[in-house]
This record gives C-alpha cells, structure tokens and sequence, in this order.
C-alpha cells in the first residue's frame, strides 16, 4: 500500500498503547488510518500529532465503520470487545483483524469463518506478537514433521515492559485457569505449576504451563492434536515470583478495577515501551508417535514492536486480496514462513 488512494481502514483503541504504536508505525511507513476509540481528547490528540488523520470516536454499542475496508482492532480486554467489533465488520462487510492472544476469542472468531464467508470478508485473529511468530513457528515444525502428534511451545522470559491494555487482557485470561489442547480440543490444565522439559534446545528447563493462544490456534493450523504452552522460567527467584503472583493475584476479588495500579508497579513508568534492541524468544518442539522430535527457536524484536510489524503485514496483505474471505490463523492466511518476512524476525533448527 501506498499513501496515495489507498483505502480507509481504522484502528479502533489507537488512544491505547497498542493501538498508538500501531498508528505511529502505519504512518511511518507513509499509511493514513483512520484512528478510533472511546476517548475523543486522546484519539484527536494522537491525530494531531501524526499529522491531522481522519478520527472516529464512538464506543461498541452503537459502531461507526462506514465506509471502512478494515478495521485492526487493538481495545481490550478482547472478551468483551471482539464480538461486537466483529459482528459490525461482518454487518458493514469490512475485514476483521485483531491483536488478541485470548484463548476464548481466538476459538469464538475462528468458529464464525462461515459468517465470514458468507460476507465476502476476512477475519485475522491473533495478528500481532501473539500469535503471528508462534503460528508460523509451528506450521514450519509441521512441514519439518508431518506426522507430529504432540507440540510443546516455549515462550522465552523478556522481560521489558507491559501495557494496562494486556495486562487486563492477561488477568481474564488468567482467571479462566489452565489450557492446553489434547486431541483438537481445548480441555483446563494446571495453571503455572513449575514442570521439567528435558531435552529442548539441548538441555532441560524449568518452565510454568501458561494459556498462551496456540492452545487455540496451533491444531488448526497444523492438525497436530496435543499442544502444552510454556513460560521460560529456569531462575528459580522467577519460577517462586511466577507461581505466587499467578495463583495470588487471581484471588483478588477485584483485580481487573486495579489493573492500573499493577501495571504501574509491575512495568514501571513508561508502560509499553521497549528498549530499540528488545528481543523475544520462542522455542517449539513436535514429536511423532514413533518419538522422532523436531525443534525450532524463533527470536523476534520486543512484544510490542513485533506486534505493530506482524498486524501492518497482515492488514497489507488482506487489502491486497491475497487471502480468501474466512476466519483464518497467520499461518492459514499467509504461510508458514509468513513471520520470517517481519523486520529482524529468524528461525533455525535446534
């Protein structure tokens, strides 16, 4: 896409620190969103500075897509806001995308691909850091190994920074416990109990079992049928820290109203911004029945930077009639080696 006559797409929660990465990085690259969301002072403020774009406040209930071709949708928590955003795409026939991780949205927005086709429009869930590389990460173990039965994904401890916007993302999903996929279906699993994975990436880790969004998306994408997700904890102040923040903060009763406050506390001052040098490291093992395994590690720039890249791709290659109306996952849509075209994005076999 090019500034000239391209057509208007939206960002909706651009006053967010998701969506204002996103609106930063479009214009950029020389793009005009439309740039959208509840609060006017903050979605017109944000429109000055990048140069006067087009803005649109309007909340969920009563949606203001007219005349738009797509929509990237960045406000969270994605439980609440997903179905309304889609439901308006698929009424004004506008292309859905979407930076959800959530588990529960993933599968609900997957399983409307009729309703999408039906509309003539394309759904893309999980379109930024989650879960653009780990997708594609394992549609390449799956090419690696066609006949994989089991998956096991690792996403490495980074560090940095987090935004209110996911971290109250994070706690709904957290308060939903444990996830993994066994047998194409997404069943409850202990929630951040520490486990021992020998063997990956030469040598054995200490990882928490975490719902990370391939528990939704992986078996689509691949058919392989057992996938576990994984956080990187070798360091055990990191696995005692993990663990009692996991089980402690989801007792508290009203813990999404102080997700503010939390993430102050937890991230700092400058929430959702990443060091220029930021990486993020994902490892994935598949396994055949006959106990043949394939491994891959994939690193990637920091979450947020990794999100604006990977959902800007997506949205190019959407308007540009590359993929056919539906509900899809990256991989679906793009390819397994969709990820490996993102800006300082590599994989090799380990």
């Amino acid at each position: 896409m090019s500034a000239v006559d391209q057509p208007s797409w939206l960002i909706y929660g651009s006053n967010g620190q998701t969506g204002g990465l996103l609106a930063r990085e479009a214009v950029r690259r020389g793009l005009q969103p439309v740039l959208a969301g509840r609060d006017a002072s903050a979605v017109n403020d944000l429109a000055d500075s990048l140069g006067g774009l087009e803005t649109r406040v309007f909340g969920l209930d009563s949606p203001r897509l007219d005349g738009v071709r797509a929509v990237i949708h960045c406000a969270g928590p994605f439980a609440d806001t997903a179905r309304p955003m889609l439901d308006a795409c698929l009424h004004e026939r506008a292309h859905y995308i979407d930076v959800t991780g959530e588990i529960d949205v993933l599968e609900h927005v997957l399983d409307r691909d009729a309703e999408c086709r039906s509309a003539g429009i394309v759904a893309l869930p999980g379109a930024g850091f989650d879960v653009v590389p780990s997708d594609c990460l394992v549609a390449l173990l799956k090419r690696d190994l066609p006949d994989a039965s089991r998956l096991e994904l690792v996403v490495g401890w980074s560090g940095g920074t987090i935004s209110p916007g996911t971290l109250r993302s994070l706690v709904k999903t957290l308060r939903l416990g444990g996830r993994a996929c066994r047998g194409g279906r997404v069943v409850r699993a202990p929630l951040g109990r520490p486990v021992r994975l020998p063997g990956l990436n030469g040598r054995s880790r200490t990882l928490l079992v975490i719902p990370w969004g391939d528990v939704a998306t992986a078996y689509r994408s691949t058919g392989i049928p057992d996938v576990t997700t994984f956080l990187e904890a070798d360091r055990p102040l990191v696995i005692a820290a993990a663990s009692v923040l996991l089980r402690g903060l989801l007792r508290v009763v009203d813990v999404e109203h102080r997700v503010p406050q939390l993430a102050g506390r937890l991230a700092g001052a400058n929430l959702g911004v990443e060091a220029p040098n930021e990486s993020a490291t994902l490892w994935a093992r598949a396994t055949a029945p006959s106990g043949r395994a394939v491994a891959r590690r994939m690193t990637t720039p920091g979450r947020y930077a990794t999100t604006a890249h990977a959902a800007l791709a997506c949205l190019e290659g959407v308007l540009a009639g590359t993929v056919s109306p539906g509900a899809h996952t990256p991989s679906q849509a793009f390819g397994a080696d969709f990820a490996l075209s993102l800006e300082r994005v590599v994989c090799d076999r380990v």
